[in-house]
């Protein structure tokens, strides 16, 4: 998914001249705390409610205070993980697009970036959650997804997240299906630890009463 894709084409900007006092009063209505500063097509920059509120003088021109942000922007074609990196690295309510010639065409505002990621990472749809912790030298998503397919499954979408200190990959994928019992249950024959999983009501306590009852076994022999 595109920046093109996703932009608000209506989100105004504010030019050189405006006050600050003008350019609060947009970031009230249109609910953000950033603001990009437009003369003509070009970006200069991007204005955010804590400059404003740092203005000795917030009824002049914007164009008479230094900002604390330069003209940071994406291009029209760059993908929303970017988009996503650039907003969290620089605390950005919303992110400028330009085209290729570096015209203003229009913004990403945090709330269309997480729509999409939804969209993305199926998070809406139905289907079971499985969660798996591995070791950074194990980890093979071409393993995973085998297992997973050899189940009678398919991966919708799939998250990762390395913890630096103990080199563990935390695995959490959204399948096909809502009773992913049997996906569980490859993943613990191959020795992969399942830390947590969602199911429609019932299925989960139908693995939960397996083990219990795999347990009572056990302790029988």
């Amino acid at each position: 998914m595109l920046a093109k894709e996703i932009m608000t084409i209506n989100m105004p900007s504010i030019r050189t001249s405006n006050s600050g006092i003008e350019a609060l009063a947009i970031m009230e209505e249109y609910k953000v705390s950033h603001l990009p500063i437009v003369n003509n097509t070009k970006l200069l920059g991007i204005i955010s409610d804590m400059d404003i509120f740092n203005l000795k003088m917030p009824e002049e021109p914007i164009g008479n205070h230094k900002l604390s942000l330069e003209a940071t922007y994406v291009f029209e074609q760059d993908h929303l993980y970017l988009v996503a990196e650039i907003m969290v690295r620089l605390k950005l309510s919303l992110v400028p697009v330009v085209n290729n010639d570096l015209e203003y065409i229009g913004s990403v505002e945090v709330k269309n970036v997480a729509t999409a990621l939804s969209k993305m990472l199926a998070v809406t749809g139905p289907g079971g959650i499985v969660s798996l912790q591995v070791k950074e030298v194990n980890y093979s998503m071409v393993e995973i997804g085998r297992i997973v397919e050899d189940s009678g499954a398919k991966i919708l979408s799939s998250s990762v997240v390395l913890d630096h200190e103990s080199l563990m990959y935390s695995i959490t994928l959204k399948l096909n299906r809502e009773d992913i019992t049997s996906v569980i249950k490859a993943f613990e024959r191959y020795g992969y630890n399942v830390e947590t999983w969602y199911m429609e009501n019932g299925m989960l306590d139908t693995v939960l009463q397996e083990r219990y009852d795999s347990l009572v076994r056990f302790l029988d022999v």
